[in-house]
């Protein structure tokens, strides 16, 4: 999904002040530019041939320059990246082009919610973005659900206090599961299908792939809420939320830029302090 840019607008100073955003995961790049609090654009690339900080500082260039994007306007870089060994990589592709040390969100940047897990350091940056923008959102308590290269299931009570994680293989995953260890099998599209019994390869794996992946979130989703005293919203983010949103009734809100909205919220506090 990717938003129109918008016009510029004038800021306090007279300039156009601009945020990027950049959530790094496993298999893709999503960068967001913001404006106060204006999500303008977005673009999502995958980042398995990215290797070093030329090739990143290559898929940011493309991005500014195919959205228009006034380089020289963007005063604040914010980074949610899940990949240790690629932080080098991103700090260096960013102050090269921009000349700014980005802020790369992380477990102690967490003042709105208190992260009640064994160790916190092990938290993925993406979910705590995730879970800032949305409590910062809903104040209630929540089941976070984000559809990645993992799928996650996330849960903050109405106090603010995170209790822990689900983490399950995600959609894209299980498609290539099926392509590595059983070649034969033809590639499908990631698409429910229209019959809940395939009558042949394609749909069968298609009915397997993703009503087998809705059964799962249900399922989850009810587990927890019963744990839980059924927790106030379900809400979903993620690059395959929008996949599923008309077969997820039990999800309150699909919010696909839930973690760039996070990373804005935790950036501008980082620059704050």
């Amino acid at each position: 999904m990717l938003l129109t840019m918008r016009p510029w607008r004038r800021g306090k100073r007279g300039g156009v002040l601009l945020l990027l955003v950049l959530d790094s995961g496993n298999s893709c790049l999503v960068m967001g530019v913001y404006q106060g609090e204006d999500l303008l654009t977005t673009a999502h690339v995958g980042t398995s041939l990215a290797r070093d900080e030329r090739e990143y500082l290559d898929l940011v260039r493309k991005f500014i320059r195919e959205k228009a994007v006034p380089k020289d306007k963007i005063t604040t870089i914010g980074i949610s990246n899940v990949v240790p060994r690629l932080n080098s990589l991103l700090d260096e592709a960013v102050r090269e082009l921009f000349g700014i040390a980005p802020f790369f969100v992380g477990h102690s940047h967490t003042d709105l919610i208190t992260l009640d897990i064994e160790t916190p350091s092990e938290l993925g940056a993406d979910l705590v973005a995730a879970a800032v923008a949305a409590y910062r959102k809903h104040r209630d308590s929540l089941i976070i659900i984000d559809m990645g290269s993992a799928t996650t299931f996330s849960h903050i009570t109405g106090e603010g206090s995170f209790q822990g994680v689900i983490i399950c293989p995600g959609l894209r995953m299980g498609a290539e599961f099926f392509s590595a260890r059983i070649p034969y099998l033809p590639e499908v599209k990631l698409a429910v299908p229209q019959k809940l019994l395939g009558r042949n390869s394609v749909e069968s794996i298609q009915s397997g792939l993703m009503l087998g992946h809705i059964a799962m979130l249900e399922g989850i989703v009810r587990r927890l809420q019963e744990h839980y005293g059924r927790p106030g919203k379900v809400i979903a983010c993620g690059g395959f939320a929008h996949v599923l949103r008309s077969h997820l009734p039990f999800v309150d809100s699909v919010e696909p830029f839930l973690v760039l909205e996070g990373i804005r919220v935790l950036s501008e506090s980082g620059e704050a302090r």
